[in-house]
Order: structure tokens, then sequence, then C-alpha cells
């Protein structure tokens, strides 16, 4: 038996809506893969008091200062075992390449740091324009 041209156009209509459903359940399932990945790849805050970097590893740190309440975040690296001569000044310390992180012998404000997480990868193109 024959369909009519409405049942024809019907059908094909059907067939297209369940290929869009299929394309967009599909671009859905490829963002959710994207999603996770990048997720997965974007560096975390860590907490000191959970783990600690690599030392001499260069990170962000997260932190706050005492008397200000003032937050900050800065590439900064681990170090261990600072010394004065003989006199061993503490076991561990951050040092930002300039300053020991913490330490400020002129006003004694409390620095702490609170969290790290790894250096994001450099940029890809890294051309001089």
């Amino acid at each position: 038996m024959s369909k009519t041209p409405e049942e024809l156009a019907n059908e094909y209509e059907l067939s297209l809506l369940e290929t869009q459903i299929l394309f967009l359940e599909e671009r859905m399932r490829v963002r959710d893969a994207y999603l996770s990945g990048y997720k997965a790849a974007t560096p975390q805050w860590i907490s000191v008091k959970d783990r600690l970097p690599k030392v001499e590893e260069q990170v962000l740190v997260y932190g706050r200062a005492s008397l200000q309440s003032a937050r900050f975040v800065q590439p900064a690296m681990l170090k261990k075992r600072l010394t004065y001569g003989e006199k061993l000044i503490t076991d561990e310390l951050w040092w930002d390449g300039y300053d020991i992180i913490g330490y400020d012998g002129e006003t004694d404000e409390i620095v702490e740091v609170t969290h790290w997480m790894p250096l994001p990868n450099p940029p890809k193109n890294t051309e001089q324009t």
C-alpha cells in the first residue's frame, strides 16, 4: 500500500529530528569529555596542611598577612633548612626569589602561606612580536 504525501513528509521530518537529536547527544558527550579533561588539567589549590610541593619546585602560593588582612598570590618555592652561619633559622620556608615569605623584620607582621598550586604551562606561542 502506498503512503500519502503527508505520511511521507511526516516520516521525513521525524527522521530529520532523530538525526538532530543524535547529533546533539554526541555534541554533549564531546563537550562533557572536554570539560572533564579541562577540569582535570586545571591546577587546583592545595592546602599546605595536606601536602607540600617538592623542595625548590616553583609554584604559586596563596596566603594572608595578619596586620592588613590582605591576601596575596605570588610565585615562590619551598626551601629547606635556612641557616645563618651555624645557626638554624628554620626547617622550611617559602622563597620568592628575593625575600623570605613570612618574615618581615621591620613590622613583625606575620605572613602565612596557606595554599599552593603548580604553575600553569607556559603559553604555546611565545614568539616575540
